[in-house]
């Protein structure tokens, strides 16, 4: 199926595709009215913790590993809903952003606070530890504080290094306020749910699709038929092209029968009839009752009027053939989705067994 075919389909369905959307939808809302109800008043406050080197010799890998680190065990035994949401890395230095929910504003602004600044208070400790842990190697071997080289650092000095410890600027920036409302949460679950009720809608109608293989247009028709294809929504006089194909592609003594697929076939029978007198001929509509068809082509004969048989379809009753078989013309009509690729297909197999000469099969729009 090409992105023609699926934009037809989808058109065509629209109406089903929007009421599985808001069904959806309105699904989602209800699960977050509920969601609202069962957690009345969740508030929810963010506080960010800021670690910048103004030196630039310590590592912002090293830097980045240890405060992220230290800011998952500090939130790890609070509530599930304090956690870290996101990590923003510059070149010299690391913010750590944490989320907390709560009942009350009150508590989700203390709780997130008290996050930040317990992981603040750890991160500053462990640069102190660092910084002695590095002095105290240095010392070991013997090496001169502002000598340059020790271990990995050609260009800086033990004294630039372990001051760069010392220097690291720790800074919270603590929630004034939380925010937070069910309405919020109501709307970003029908949202959600909406978007998923579209990917379902499609998946409806590609399988019913699959499944009804119904026709879409002339395309359709003309893969399985070897006669003309007529479209009545492409034409506004559609009822005398159709005469035209039955007066030049049948044999005197004129005589037409009309066979639908499916469904009524008088209407497009009386057009045709109409179409006939526009074009100077002497028509009239007759039912498709096999005892009486032979008897109205011989005196529609000899009276010089030519008969329009409206047959019911062939899936209904058989004397559609008979009659189309003594005609020297059968129009077949079929209707865009509402009748099936293989009922059309059939139908003409069963035309054809029966010796009926098809002059046209016109495709009428959906109603």
């Amino acid at each position: 199926m090409y992105l023609h075919d699926l934009y037809r389909l989808l058109k065509h369905y629209v109406k089903t595709c929007l009421f599985v959307v808001v069904a959806f939808a309105l699904v989602g809302c209800g699960v977050g009215v509920w969601q609202a109800l069962s957690s009345p008043g969740v508030k929810t406050a963010s506080a960010s913790l800021t670690v910048v080197d103004p030196t630039g010799i310590l590592s912002l890998t090293s830097l980045v590993n240890m405060t992220a680190s230290m800011a998952g065990d500090v939130a790890a035994p609070y509530n599930v809903n304090a956690e870290i949401v996101g990590v923003e890395s510059a070149t010299d230095q690391q913010a750590v952003t944490f989320i907390a929910s709560a009942d009350t504003e009150k508590e989700a602004v203390d709780l997130v606070n008290s996050i930040a600044n317990e992981t603040a208070a750890m991160v500053e400790a462990s640069l102190d530890e660092e910084a002695h842990l590095y002095e105290d190697s240095v010392r070991s071997y013997d090496f001169a504080l502002n000598e340059v080289g020790f271990g990995v650092f050609q260009s800086v000095s033990a004294a630039d290094r372990i001051a760069a410890f010392h220097l690291c600027y720790i800074s919270v920036t603590e929630a004034t306020e939380a925010e937070g409302s069910a309405l919020g949460g109501i709307v970003k679950v029908g949202l959600v749910a909406a978007v998923a009720g579209l990917f379902a809608a499609v998946f409806i109608v590609l399988i019913r699709d699959a499944i009804r293989k119904p026709i879409r247009g002339m395309a359709d028709i003309d893969s399985i038929a070897e006669c003309p294809t007529l479209s009545a929504s492409a034409s506004s006089d559609i009822d005398d092209v159709v005469w035209a194909e039955a007066v030049f592609g049948g044999s005197e003594p004129l005589s037409v029968c009309v066979v639908p697929v499916s469904g009524d076939i008088a209407e497009e029978a009386d057009g045709l009839v109409e179409a006939a007198r526009r074009a100077g001929f002497d028509a009239e509509v007759f039912g498709g009752d096999l005892a009486e068809s032979a008897a109205i082509i011989q005196c529609s004969a000899r009276d010089a009027v030519i008969p329009v048989f409206g047959c019911p379809p062939l899936a209904e009753r058989v004397d559609a053939a008979y009659v189309a078989r003594g005609c020297s013309a059968t129009i077949l009509y079929v209707r865009e989705w509402s009748d099936s690729l293989p009922s059309a297909r059939s139908a003409i197999e069963v035309l054809n067994r029966a010796g009926a000469k098809i002059v046209g099969v016109v495709v009428l729009p959906a109603r």
